[in-house]
């Protein structure tokens, strides 16, 4: 008998065939500096998007931490699904196995597990490892819109199948100098993959997060270093310092939900709009 996950792929499969619509966009959410809101940023980009822009989203949690779902705990259907490990081991994995739906509209995730960390050792004896991750996204591509990738904040072998996957990358950056300087390592990453692969892999933009008003003449500078090294991949929009958003990660739920006038809220709104404007362009 089929359980609901089951059920509901079909009826999006068989909904996504009549519409004859493209394949997903998938987005790779990377940084080298941990403490930026990568997972804020992957979390709250999803969101926006499937409830403000109809479209259909799919959040994978390549990051063994696994807080996707802590940020989502409040929505997040826990049905029978398969690890992502698991997907990951198998000779013809479906990433679809391992989805699970929200009760937010158009929104599902793949979580994180425990053993992400023991099948990237596993992963390094495997010919074509890098790769796998875009095999095993080829169905998930038919049903959705948009996919999200929440990264490791490193360049391990996580990151580099997230990259390889990924048809855009967004990096977070907090207005700091190492994180300035990570920004840099991800787009010399991408770089690679775009000559050493063969994949036409873009940068998506480069999304300023946590920004502390109080720090104005150390933002000026570090505005003035962004602009000068990454220019129009900078996105306009930007999100402030917010206390906001970790209280409402706490509570597992979107400051969407928490707090919808703050400054946090807005910004991630504005930040949405502008990627999927992106994408669409």
């Amino acid at each position: 008998m089929l359980n609901t996950i089951t059920e509901g792929i079909l009826k999006w499969k068989a909904a996504r065939e009549a519409e004859k619509t493209c394949r997903a966009v998938t987005v790779a959410v990377c940084s080298r500096k941990g403490g930026v809101g990568k997972t804020t940023a992957t979390v709250h980009l999803a969101v926006a998007a499937a409830r403000w822009h109809a479209r259909r989203v799919l959040v994978v949690d390549m990051d063994p931490q696994g807080h996707v779902v802590t940020a989502l705990s409040s929505f997040v259907r826990r049905d029978t699904a398969s690890a992502l490990s698991s997907v990951f081991m198998e000779k013809k994995g479906d990433l679809l196995e391992a989805a699970i739906p929200t009760d937010i509209p158009n929104l599902w995730v793949v979580p994180a597990d425990d053993r992400l960390e023991q099948v990237q050792m596993l992963l390094a004896t495997r010919i074509g490892r890098e790769f796998i991750l875009k095999s095993v996204l080829q169905k998930a591509e038919d049903m959705f819109d948009l996919i999200l990738i929440d990264c490791p904040p490193n360049l391990d072998t996580l990151t580099l199948n997230a990259l390889v996957a990924a048809h855009q990358v967004v990096i977070p950056t907090d207005l700091s100098l190492l994180g300035v300087e990570g920004v840099s390592d991800i787009v010399e990453a991408i770089e690679t993959v775009r000559e050493r692969l063969g994949l036409p892999l873009l940068v998506g933009g480069v999304l300023v997060t946590r920004v502390d008003s109080r720090n104005r003449a150390i933002n000026r500078e570090l505005d003035r270093m962004l602009e000068q090294r990454f220019g129009n991949l900078l996105f306009t929009s930007r999100v402030p310092n917010n206390t906001a958003l970790p209280r409402a990660c706490l509570e597992g739920r979107p400051v969407f939900d928490f707090d919808p006038g703050c400054r946090g809220a807005q910004g991630y709104l504005d930040a949405t709009e502008e990627l999927l404007d992106r994408i669409d362009a």
